[in-house]
């Protein structure tokens, strides 16, 4: 993936963020580089300043979180506050934004992490969601952008040698049959970018924010679901239906995305400093992996072997 440059910041520049927060220049902190949109500095033990790389695009995700997380913490969605947001560039040579630190790490997976088994950290999102997609107005939010169909990228794939015409089978019977359970979704505002790197727990695993609204976006609900293992979508729904939230054919829509974006990223190739969701082959191997024994409900949606038909 090739991202945009960093913005260069100055050391006076720095100091002069830090000292409106009461922050010395010593204990202003560069943070790992594994962000896609933002530099991200630590000041102090209660903030952090995030500048986007230098793109129009980068930008703007800055201004829409900037937009959104005050009405997303008015609503109730456990996000962590905006302290700042300044897009005049007479300080720095782009927009930047302060934010609240609340401390935690992220879901995403690592050696022995539990980011599969922290079922109840999930349905606390899962709740969060339900909040966002019933009880928030998604005016004043871009569309979702459109990225082919699902059927239009197997083809492709299948054009371009990746998968050989018996996958390309196999697959469009699959896509074919969640598309007749997946019905019409309804359009609401969504966070746009649901991973596991963009939830925080604290050191007992408990949730304790949902962070990074640069993607947010008017959109399918069932998208909000798709950057993340299948199996941990099942404690997701618990927690969203018990918060209100709900749809018909949304497990379905959850399933044809999930195909849908590994079919999109697999020309990727190696990816190792990204996260789990924005490398090409973990999604449709997940996607296996949970219907070689899915839970209850959702054996209809999963795989079927040409053969056994």
């Amino acid at each position: 993936m090739q991202l945009p440059p960093q913005v260069e910041l100055s050391a006076t520049s720095l100091e002069v963020i830090a000292r409106d927060f009461g922050i010395q220049g010593e204990q202003v902190t560069r943070m790992s580089d594994s962000g896609i949109f933002n530099a991200i500095y630590r000041l102090g033990d209660h903030s952090l300043l995030r500048v986007p790389r230098n793109h129009p695009a980068q930008f703007e995700a800055l201004e829409r979180e900037a937009f959104i997380v005050p009405r997303a913490r008015a609503a109730g969605i456990r996000t962590p506050e905006l302290l700042r947001y300044d897009p005049s560039r007479k300080l720095l040579p782009a927009p930047y934004a302060v934010f609240e630190l609340i401390g935690g790490t992220t879901l995403e997976p690592g050696a022995g992490h539990p980011m599969i088994t922290n079922a109840d950290a999930w349905s606390e999102l899962g709740r969060d969601l339900a909040i966002l997609h019933t009880k928030m107005a998604e005016e004043g939010l871009r569309t979702g952008e459109e990225i082919p169909e699902a059927t239009e990228l197997l083809a492709q794939r299948g054009r371009e040698g990746w998968l050989s015409d018996l996958d390309v089978e196999w697959l469009a019977d699959w896509l074919e049959r969640l598309t007749g359970a997946a019905g019409e979704p309804h359009i609401c505002a969504t966070h746009g970018d649901i991973q596991a790197t963009n939830v925080l727990v604290d050191d007992t695993g408990a949730y304790r924010a949902l962070i990074d609204w640069g993607s947010a976006k008017q959109d399918d609900p069932a998208c909000d679901f798709a950057g993340v293992p299948l199996r941990v979508v099942p404690p997701m729904l618990s927690g969203y239906q018990t918060a209100g939230g709900g749809a018909s054919g949304m497990a379905a829509r959850i399933v044809r995305r999930h195909l849908q974006l590994s079919l999109l990223f697999l020309p990727r190739g190696a990816v190792p400093s990204q996260s789990w969701a924005e490398r090409p082959l973990p999604m449709l191997l997940e996607a296996l992996h949970f219907f070689a024994d899915p839970p209850l409900g959702w054996e209809d949606l999963g795989p079927v072997s040409p053969v056994s038909e």
